[in-house]
């Protein structure tokens, strides 16, 4: 299942034309550490495009195949000119994140 995590902290689904964010964050609904990373984002203001790992089989078989691990919370980076890159750890993340939103 995909849905985005808005500036609001409300979900809301995707546009079908193409992702909202370049965050995508894979998660699991009883991981603890994956809301850590959500109340962050939620926090800064972000906006980071959910994929729940155990509703969507897809999403599993997108991290195991870029990671090799099917480890959560993993956020899924899109840097310019579609360079992608993958961060696991929540504190990792969180850091990333918070670099980021001060960057804004």
């Amino acid at each position: 299942m995909t849905r985005t995590l808005g500036r609001n902290g409300m979900f809301r689904h995707p546009k079908k034309e193409g992702p909202l964010s370049q965050f995508s964050l894979y998660r699991a609904s009883w991981c603890g550490f994956c809301s850590l990373v959500e109340r962050a984002v939620v926090r800064l203001g972000l906006e980071v495009e959910l994929r729940d790992i155990d509703a969507d089989a897809g999403a599993r078989a997108d991290l195991f195949e870029a990671t090799g691990r099917e480890t959560v919370p993993c956020l899924r980076v899109e840097g310019e000119e579609g360079a992608v890159s993958w961060i696991h750890e929540s504190a990792v993340i969180i850091g990333f994140l918070e670099e980021r939103a001060g960057a804004r």
